[in-house]
This record gives structure tokens, sequence and C-alpha cells, in this order.
């Protein structure tokens, strides 16, 4: 029987019935949101919850820089601190929005199930190890005010001073400061160094920029805009107070109105400081829409140091960290610094600061990248740490905070401990590059074979076409520092579109440790391009393992004495500013060095070498020229002799 079929009368008992049930339901789903509520009113509030010393638990706080920009400081301490104790301080500054705002579904679940205020259980692990907990915004960022200039702003070593004064000068400090963090907050860690403060004991830095712009912006001219609107986005949606455009530049797609009104009942977004310092952070969030948009930034990164000032704005050549050298020069804390092989340029930036900065300090280079809880290998490939690992990188933390905070320890030694693929063995060294490492010349031949042997061909010559749609793919070194896991699959598939050239199986293993340097001889068809440059491990089945690379945007050509640098160079120095930069002549012969970034690793016997070119990696976004599909000539003959050096060695397999 149909609706229209149907009598009224047994119509209207049915709608009465469905009335019934609905206002039943609500009514029970109104008492539950209700009780929820109460709940997370219930909620700790840490700004008045008071530790036996009498302090609160959390102590939110601006200082205020010269430049009248607030800096907020957000302080974890110790939930059992006893009356006059004093402790050590580890200290992260940082750029993203590490501390947030719990949700009204996140307080009740935090009263409700006990589960962990978000910002104290970020804090945790130091608060259990008896330290207290500083987060210090850098200027111009979330709860911080300002508009911001560029990132790793002038006045952050300002703040960090700043923070670093106001720690000593708390009755619950003993007056030790520590630096910590990964990514940003690492480059700030080893900054804390340049503070000039005897009270910074040690520093942990996983994963710092010593030169931004060759090692993650644009290495060798070219870089990723891909990687970067990316991250723009990400950090721009942090300044704005936007949890959900923070969620959406993550995942790289808009969320959902059921999405967005679930994550707004978990997370609401930044803490927000109590009281009268909430007009502060209003004003924060209203002085950061005045920051510029994320292609006028894109803009501004395109030279290491424009000819143009952008509004009178430092340049990435000013902000570098290897500026600060002298000063940290003269530091007494001891440093640390962990690095991924496959971590973008990091390794290099380690290295040349191990090389620039002349005071003890310790570099390990472990076989990962951006993500420190992961093992990446080329010829493992990638798996996330064990439990026993993951706990014994916790204790090595501590320990090394331990013993130069709470013991005392002076360090001395200048070492770099690194993990060498291919042999999975440790090696440490007090001198870079290690000793017993010769350069050998492998020269491009006919037939795509790379050789010992010079070549005699004097019309050697290779054609090549740049294929625009190969790839590294997004799971590679470029795209690693947005938190995710870094991958190389067999890339014998992609090499069929790329000009190889190929050793014959090695006859004994071969250590290949330090910078490989190519020199190719080029005539192309046009002024501008980008020259990609691959080293690989051919296994016996035919397997191709990726294992490091140099990149070299060809406008700049050009190298400069790297006598003039302001740090130690890795092999070849440019400056990648726009005075140095110069169009390629077409047709004619020019001569480009690329130094690929360092790697560690052995050839096995019945292995081959090879190397790859490519003129475009389709992931990282940026395509040079922006017009036109480049031809390449190699040259291979005995005046014009392609080739790579490599730092190599006989290896001794366990």
């Amino acid at each position: 029987m149909g609706k229209r079929d149907m009598p009224k009368t047994k119509r209207s008992r049915i709608r009465r019935a469905v009335r019934w049930v609905v206002g039943l339901a609500g009514g029970g789903l109104a008492i539950l949101a209700v009780a929820v509520w109460i709940a997370g009113l219930l909620a700790p509030n840490y700004t008045r919850v008071l530790t036996p010393a009498g302090h609160p638990v959390n102590i939110s706080t601006y200082l205020e820089l010269g430049s009248g920009d607030m800096v907020w400081v957000s302080t974890w301490l110790p939930e059992d601190l006893a009356p006059d104790a004093q402790i050590s301080t580890l200290v992260e500054t940082s750029r993203y929005g590490g501390q947030l705002q719990a949700g009204w579904l996140y307080r009740a679940m935090q009263t409700v199930l006990d589960q962990p205020d978000p910002c104290k259980a970020s804090m945790q692990s130091v608060l259990d190890h008896g330290y207290a907990a500083v987060w210090v915004q850098s200027p111009g960022s979330c709860q911080s005010t300002g508009v911001r200039p560029i990132e790793h702003p002038p006045n952050e070593l300002e703040a960090i001073q700043a923070a670093v004064d106001w720690i000593v000068a708390q009755p619950w400090s003993d007056g030790r400061v520590g630096a910590h963090g990964i990514s940003y907050s690492a480059t700030t860690a080893d900054l804390m160094c340049a503070s000039g403060s005897a009270a910074v004991r040690a520093v942990l830095a996983k994963a710092p920029d010593f030169d931004p712009y060759t090692q993650v912006i644009r290495p060798g001219g070219v870089g990723s805009d891909g990687f970067l609107r990316t991250w723009l986005e990400l950090v721009q949606a942090m300044d704005r107070d936007d949890i959900c455009g923070v969620v959406a530049a993550i995942q790289r797609s808009e969320l959902s109105f059921f999405d967005r009104l679930m994550l707004r009942a978990y997370i609401t977004g930044l803490q927000q400081p109590p009281g009268a310092d909430r007009l502060i952070f209003k004003r924060a969030l209203i002085e950061h829409r005045d920051s510029q948009s994320v292609d006028e930034i894109l803009d501004t990164l395109t030279f290491k140091r424009p000819e143009r000032a952008y509004g009178g704005l430092p340049s990435l050549d000013d902000v570098a960290l290897y500026n600060q050298a002298p000063a940290i020069e003269q530091s007494t804390g001891a440093m640390l610094t962990r690095a991924g092989w496959w971590d973008a340029g990091v390794v290099e930036g380690a290295l040349q600061k191990f090389l620039t900065i002349q005071r003890p300090m310790r570099i390990v280079i472990e076989p990962c990248g951006h993500v420190f809880e992961e093992v990446a290998d080329p010829y493992r490939g990638t798996r996330p740490k064990t439990a026993e690992e993951l706990a014994d990188d916790e204790l090595r933390f501590f320990e090394f905070f331990d013993d130069h905070m709470q013991n005392d320890a002076i360090q001395t030694e200048r070492i770099v401990r690194y993990y060498t693929f291919g042999s999975d063995q440790w090696h440490e060294t007090d001198v870079w590059p290690p000793p017993g490492f010769d350069p050998e010349p492998w020269f491009f031949g006919d037939q795509g074979a790379l050789t010992r042997e010079p070549q005699e061909d004097h019309e050697g010559m290779d054609a090549y076409t740049v294929d625009f749609s190969v790839t590294t793919g997004t799971e590679s070194r470029w795209f690693t520092q947005l938190g995710q896991s870094v991958r190389y699959e067999d890339r014998s598939v992609e090499d069929r579109n790329l000009l190889t050239y190929t050793s014959d199986p090695l006859e004994h293993a071969l250590e290949l440790t330090g910078s490989p340097t190519v020199t190719l001889f080029v005539d192309s068809s046009h002024s501008d391009g980008a020259f990609h440059v691959y080293l690989e491990d051919v296994a016996p089945d035919g397997k191709v393992h990726y294992l490091t690379e140099g990149l070299l945007r060809g406008i700049h050509h050009r190298t400069q004495d790297p006598s003039t640098a302001p740090f130690v160079p890795l092999g070849v120095y440019r400056t990648y500013a726009e005075a140095d930069a110069e169009p390629m002549t077409p047709g004619e012969i020019e001569r480009l060095d690329i130094t690929l970034f360092p790697i560690s690793t052995v050839f096995k016997p019945g292995h081959r070498i090879r190397i790859a070119l490519a003129g475009h990696d389709a992931a990282l976004g940026t395509r040079y020229p922006e017009s036109g599909t480049p031809r390449w000539i190699v040259h291979r003959s005995p005046q014009h002799g392609s080739r790579i050096v490599l730092p190599v060695r006989p290896a001794e397999l366990p």
C-alpha cells in the first residue's frame, strides 16, 4: 500500500510516533552534549594548576623585543617540582604552531578518559626526565606578533637571547639551558650557541639548515616549487590560526564540512594565552595578515641574493646560519648534530658546519630521511624503527643533555660518525673527507660506457632531448622535509628515458665516501635549463638503486673561488646571486661542474656504477626553461672529457 492509499488516522499516528522517537533521541543527545561540555569544563587548566613549589605547571608569557614585537614563550614545569627546587631547562624555538588549544571534545576526553593535554603531552618526556620544557615562538609566527619578513628573520637571535635571559632569572631555574629541535627548530638550536650566554650548556640539532637556499629551498638553483608551495601554505595557515587550513595543506585537499567540524571540536587551533595576553595574541593574528602571498614569497626565493631589494627584505644569504659562525665558535656549549643521508641537502650543511666552525662538535649521519623514526636504505628499503631502536634514540638524547647539563662534562672531541650503505657499518673520523679515499676519475664513454680510461674519440658526443615526464617521485629526499617517508624504487625503467653511462661489473668491492663531482661538457639548444645528475648502483639482476644526486640550473653555470665563500664548501662553490647569473650560449660548449650531495656506500663485486642525466624532475614542479624543449650534446672527447670524480677506496666486506 502506498502513502496515498494509507488512511489519514494511521498516517497521523505514525507522525506522532516519529516525533516522539526523534524528541527522545534529541533529548538524549542534548543531555549527552551538556555532559560532554561539563566534562570539558572540568579539564585541568595548567596555567592555574600549581606545583608543590608554588609555580604554575604552565607559564605563558610575552617577551618584548627592541622592535616592539612580542615573542610568546610557553614554559612547562614538572608537576611534582619540590619547593625551592631548581632545575635545568630544555628550549625549542620554532616557527611552527607546536602548542595547540584543545577543543571541547578533546577536553572532555581529558576528563573522562584521562587523556593528556596536547601541549603538555608534547613536552612530557622532557618533564619526566626532570627538566623544564620551554617553547619559544619565532618572531612574526603563530602566537608571536610582527610581520615575518623571511624565514629565520634577523630578530630571531634577539628573541632567543631574551628567552635565555628570562629563563635564568626564574626562581625555578638552575641557570643551565639546553636547546633541541628538528628541522627549523634545529637551526634555531644551533643559533642559540651564538647568543653569547654562558648559560647555554648543550645543543642537539636534528636536521638543521646551515645554508637553507642550497640545501632545501633551491639546491643548484633548481629546487621544488611543489614542496615550497605546500610548505608555505602550511605555515601561513598556522600563522592565521587556521587548523583546518593546516590539515588541508598537509593532505593537499580541502576538508569536508563534517571533517572541519570534528577537527575543531578536537583541536581549535593555536594555544591561546590567558588573561590580558589574549589581546596580544589577537594582535599577532591581525599583523600576520600583512605577510606576503605564497606567489610573492616564491618570487623572492629565485636567487640566494637578488639584485633588487624586495621592500628592503633580507635575502636568504643574509639569514643563513653560516653568518653566525664566529659567534658560535666562541660558545662553550656542547654541540651534537644528527642528519640523514637522504634528507634534502641537510648532510652537506652538517659537514660544511663541521669544516667551517673549528670548535668541538659531534656530527652523526644516519640512514634516514627527515623522519628519524625510520631507517631508509637503497638496498634494504624503508622501514619504521623498532621499539628498541626508538628507546635507544631517547636514551641517547637525554644522556647527551645529562652529561653536559647535570654532570658538567666538557666536550673536547670533533667527530663525524657516519653509516655506510652496502656494508651496514658505522665509521668515525675526526677529519672530512675521511682519510684513505682517493679522487678517482671515471669517464663517459662510447655506447653509454663509464670507464677508468679517458676517451680517444675526438668526435665523441651523445645527443639527448630533455624528457619532462621523468621523475624521482614524491617520496624523494626533497619531499621528506614535509615529514613523510623517503623511498626510492627500482629506477631501471625510469633510466630508459635518461642519458646514462654505466661501468662494467666491478671485480672487487669499492667503498665511496664523500662528495662526487661531475664535469659535463654540454652544448644546449637553450640558454637556461636544469641539469640533474644521479649516482646509481646497478645490481647483477638489473635493479637500479638510487644513491645520491646533484642539481644545477643552467644560468648558474659560472663557479666562484671557494676561498671567497663565507663557509667551507664541499666541492664546487657558487654564490647563486642574481649578479653572478649568466645565460648559457646555445650551440657553444659550456663546462658544468656539479658536486653531488655527500654519500657513503659500498659497491659490491658484480655491481656496476651508473651516472644518469636528466633535464627535469616532474615531481619538483618548476620547469627550466619555462617553454621549449632543450636538446643537449654531451661531449666526451679528449679535449672535452665529461666525467665524474669519485672519492673511493677498496672495501672490506664483513
